[in-house]
Formats: structure tokens, sequence, C-alpha cells
């Protein structure tokens, strides 16, 4: 085996396990779920599940111990934060046995601490929302009077960094009025700790997905978020490759170059496309989730962070890639799309299409020059496999709503129903 790849139950893992098997690789696929779609890919070789790096981070790890001395494999390849996280806190058992495709633990760090990124982000100049780490009630609404309501609240990490002690559950939530804001911050008063809070910057999800080491850029690839589910903002189902954005590369690399970064990266800013305001939100500390949108594109990021890890080639991504591309994560649009039309949208603060809108604008992503994520010809079983997942899951809600509000419903009026003397035949 040349390479284990975790995160295959995610499309981040399977389009890394497509990557690097296109280029000869033999992959050892591991992920969470059972029927993992990375698991029926052709490119994989052998296969295992672990246990949650959420539930069971030190069985994760001996699974993966396990795996690579039975196996020698020389490389391991984590695609998700969960296991970039798990294996970072363990990475000195690996040394002699195999090579973490993960950044150096200190850099690592500060991507993986909001704290730390917007703190080192602001000394250099890089433009972020204006934040508090509020250790008080009081403080955090002195600040929110101060730049004025709509307020962000955010984690300040992710729920498996340990080190971090203000790490939550969800992923954002509004308050939109002082009123609200005490509501939503008493669980947490109740406790000591507060989530991060942020001025509200409208605009679209812009990310830069870069290669970078030894303080050189090896790959660049940039997308402009279309669709995300759910629909209010999260993870990103449909996307548009657009230009480098200089503001945004040369933010980026000051910022990499000042954490010593070595290893793939996501850099995510928020631009509001009508007045050109433009902010950092974040270092993802692993490879993007959209990655498979760029090896589409014939951008390799794996491979060549998989060479660079593996014997120290530093091979060059090429610069230029197709704009105006469309990216499709099928799944993700489709559970988008349902949630909208059950009107499971809270928090939104901006208006959202209306459904028969947002119907048409999901069939018409159906048409020519779309990608999808899931699909390859060359490697089809994974794309059936999520469709039979997808049809199942739909199928369960179809029933539990029919079961809510009709059979239910007719039952409970059966129920009340009491026949009148008429009924009886009584006179």
């Amino acid at each position: 085996m040349d390479v284990l790849v975790t995160g295959a139950d995610q499309r981040q893992g399977l389009a890394v396990i497509r990557a690097l098997g296109r280029k000869g690789l033999e992959i050892f696929a591991t992920g969470q779920e059972r029927n993992s779609v990375g698991f029926f890919s052709r490119y994989t070789k052998e296969l295992c599940q672990y246990p949650s790096p959420f539930a069971d981070k030190n069985g994760f790890v001996d699974t993966i111990l396990q795996v690579v001395k039975k196996h020698r494999i020389p490389v391991v390849f984590p695609t998700v934060e969960s296991t970039v996280i798990a294996l970072d806190e363990f990475r000195e058992e690996f040394e002699g046995l195999t090579r973490l495709a993960i950044a150096p633990r200190e850099p690592l760090h500060i991507a993986l601490d909001k704290k730390q990124t917007l703190t080192l982000a602001k000394e250099l100049g890089v433009p972020i929302p204006r934040t508090c780490f509020a250790n008080s009630l009081e403080e955090a609404l002195a600040f929110a009077e101060g730049i004025g309501y709509p307020v962000v609240m955010k984690p300040r990490a992710h729920p498996c960094f340990d080190r971090v002690i203000e790490r939550f559950e969800f992923k954002v939530s509004y308050a939109k009025d002082r009123e609200d804001l005490i509501k939503r911050l008493q669980p947490f008063a109740q406790k000591g700790i507060y989530p991060v809070l942020q001025e509200y910057c409208p605009g679209v999800k812009v990310q830069l997905g870069v290669l970078f080491v030894e303080d050189e850029l090896l790959g660049l690839y940039q997308y402009k978020g279309v669709r995300e589910y759910p629909l209010t903002g999260g993870v990103t189902c449909l996307h548009l490759t657009v230009p480098v954005d200089p503001d945004l590369l040369g933010w980026s690399l000051r910022l990499l170059r000042a954490m010593k970064w070595e290893g793939l990266a996501g850099v995510e800013y928020r631009v509001d496309e009508r007045t050109g305001k433009k902010v950092l939100m974040e270092v993802n500390g692993r490879l993007l989730s959209t990655i498979a949108g760029a090896t589409m594109l014939g951008l390799n990021f794996p491979y060549a962070f998989y060479r660079y890890v593996r014997d120290g080639v530093k091979e060059k991504i090429p610069a230029n890639y197709p704009l105006g591309k469309r990216n499709r994560y099928l799944a993700g649009d489709l559970w988008a799309l349902m949630k909208h039309w059950q009107g499971d949208n809270p928090d939104y603060l901006d208006a959202l299409p209306r459904k028969a809108k947002a119907l048409w604008n999901f069939l018409r992503d159906f048409g020519p020059g779309v990608q999808s994520e899931m699909l390859d010809l060359q490697d089809p079983y994974p794309a059936v496999v999520e469709l039979f997942s997808l049809t199942r899951e739909y199928f369960r809600l179809i029933c539990r709503f029919s079961f809510r509000n009709i059979f239910r419903p007719a039952s409970y009026r059966l129920m009340r129903f009491k026949p009148s003397s008429d009924s009886r035949g009584v006179k």
C-alpha cells in the first residue's frame, strides 16, 4: 500500500482516493461509516472502518496505527478536520512508522484556533470582522451595543480540538437584538465560557485552496460559493471557479508565511460584491471539502502534497484553470432544497429565494457544464451508493411526513368522532 486515506465516508475523502488512485497509487481507504462511499471506489485496494474521532479518539488512532504497522504504509493522508486533529494529537505515535500529510503542529494549532488566527491576521493588516472574545455577559453586551445588531456567534474551535475550552457543537448563530443575544448567551454564561462574537458581514463565501511549502506557493485555486447547505450558510454544495483576487492572494500569503505553514490549506473570505468589502473568516488547516472540483479540472493538489510528504519533491500545480466552471455536490444541494421547502431555515438574516425559484435553480444545474463531485464514469459505484442512500433517506422522510400530516390527523379525527342518534338508527 502506498497511502492510507481517512474520511472515505466524506466527499473530500473520495476525491483524494480518486486523485491519488489515478496516479497509480495503491489506496487503503478508511472511514467512519460501514458503507463509506470511498470503499466502493475502483481505486480502493483495502478498506477499514474506524471508530468516531469524536466519541473515541483513542480508538480511532489505535485503528490507524494497527493498519499502518500491518501494511507498512508510508503516508497517512487525513481529509477531514476531526481526523487531522486526532492524528496531530498523537503524531509522536507515528514517528518512524509513517509520514502524516498534515501541517506542522504549531501552525496547525494557529489555524484550528480562531482567536490565534484572527489575532495574527489583525497584526499583519489582514482585514477581519470586528471580533470579541468575551469573558463575561457584560463584555459581550457592550461589544454588541458598540457594533450594532445582528451579532454573529461562533465556536472558537472545532469540538475535537481539546486545547481550547470555547468549543461548542453548533456552527454559527445570529442574535438579532439585545434580548435575543442575552437569551442565546445565557447557557454559556452559566458555564462561564462564551463563543466568539463578530459583526455581521454580508456577502458571498470566497475560498482560496493553496499548497504552500517551504515558503513557496505550489498550487492555487479560487472559487465562489453559489449555494450552501443549509441555504442559510454552511457546507458549499455548488461553487463557481473565479479568477484569483490579488488582494485575497496577498493577504493569504502574508498570513501563511507568518504562520510558517507547510501543506494544504483553505483560506476563507467573505466578499460583499456590492461594496467591495473583503474580510478574512478563517483558515482551514486541511484540503478544501470542495477539492473534487479542483481535481476534476486537472489541479491534483492531493498528489502534489503526497509527493512532497513522501519524497520531498516540490511539484508545481498548473496555474491556469477554466473560469466560470460550476461544480456541484448533489446530496448537499438536495438536502438544502428540502430544508428550504420545509421552512427549516432558522436564524437567516437575508431574504431567501421563493420556493419555486429555489426549485428552478436546483433543476437548472442538471444542465450541461455543471460538474458533479460524485459522478465519475470511470469510477461509477460511489455515485450509485450515494444515490441509494439518498433514496432510502427520502423514503423515510416521506413516510414520516405522511404519518405526521396525513395518517395521524385522520386517526385523531376518527377517535374524536361520536356518532349521532340518527347514525345509530335511534329515533
